[in-house]
């Protein structure tokens, strides 16, 4: 399938999305992402015009977090608009913020929609470990005073020993560089980066979320290894139940067993065994399938009132035929 030179594009603006405010070194106060934010925004705004030149004639789907974003905004400007809130100004910012965030969420459905999810997510991935292996070797540059040629020595707004590059922030730092380390094990995952790379690459991230003083983005790093331990635990634990305790082959029930017996030998021109045993057949393939997915069996009763109710409809429908 040929891709559409807007589609393209929006997929590269995206990915600059992720990854260019992050790389942005002018910061100042009292807003340090002032312009990261800003820079973010018409990025977005760009990727988002993409939507309306693409040659695609299918609807933009609507995701599911939309409606929770679009209620948490209404909820906003109701506490304003009733005078609950003391800063109105606040409410009114964190509904632009939920608006904006539904929009993006709009934006990376349709591109998946359109490209494909593992396309979008691999693309993705591969500008935000970029940006973060960048991001990182920033921070290295502004916590030991390397001199830049051309530039000099990076002089940072904030006068702390702690890493932050050119992020500005020594919080919104380790963040960045905990996505980034997910990147690369997503990336590595996908056979999309071999073993050594993605070592050389995390190594400078986790070095650079240590010497950044935040403890909270560690959790990046620690809750999806602990996720993979519980699922290998249980995935071991499961091979282990399934030797000890291995699937028996199921067996015709007796009342099954006998009842075809008698019935194994039909009269001249009567097809109501036939239909009987048919039935009897799939009853009993439908008791084995339940045993095999761990479900409890069907009551003997309910089957057997089935066969007998199924009989009696039959004789209804056709009063003339020969019993045995």
């Amino acid at each position: 399938m040929r891709v559409s030179l807007s589609l393209r594009f929006s997929l590269v603006l995206c990915g600059l999305l992720v990854s260019a405010p992050f790389l942005n070194p002018h910061h100042s106060y009292p807003l340090l992402t002032f312009y990261t934010e800003w820079l973010a925004f018409a990025i977005g705004l760009a990727a988002l015009a993409a939507i309306a030149t693409a040659p695609s004639g299918a609807a933009v789907p609507i995701p599911g977090l939309c409606v929770g974003l679009f209620l948490l905004t209404a909820l906003l400007v109701l506490q304003a608009a009733l005078g609950q809130v003391a800063y109105p100004l606040r409410s009114a910012t964190g509904a632009l913020y939920a608006i904006w965030a539904s929009l993006l969420a709009m934006l990376g459905v349709w591109l998946r929609s359109e490209l494909g999810e593992a396309a979008v997510s691999r693309a993705l991935q591969w500008w935000i470990a970029a940006a973060g292996f960048l991001a990182a070797a920033s921070g290295f540059v502004q916590y030991y005073h390397v001199p830049l040629p051309g530039v000099g020595v990076y002089i940072a707004a904030q006068p702390t020993n702690w890493m932050f590059g050119t992020v500005g922030q020594p919080n919104n730092f380790a963040d960045y560089l905990g996505c980034a380390v997910i990147s690369v094990a997503f990336l590595h995952a996908r056979n999309a980066l071999s073993l050594l790379p993605a070592l050389l690459i995390a190594l400078p991230l986790a070095a650079g979320m240590a010497l950044s003083g935040s403890r909270g983005p560690w959790g990046y790093v620690v809750i999806p290894f602990a996720f993979l331990a519980i699922n290998l635990r249980i995935g071991v634990s499961g091979q282990v139940f399934r030797q000890r305790f291995p699937t028996r082959p199921c067996r015709r029930p007796m009342f099954l067993r006998g009842r075809r017996h008698r019935q194994s030998i039909p009269a001249l021109g009567d097809r109501r065994n036939d239909r009987g045993n048919t039935r009897r057949d799939a009853d009993h393939a439908a008791l084995c399938g339940r045993q095999r997915r761990g479900q409890p069996p069907v009551p003997i009763l309910d089957i057997l009132g089935a066969h007998r109710q199924g009989k009696s409809q039959h004789r209804q429908r056709s009063p003339d035929s020969t019993a045995i």
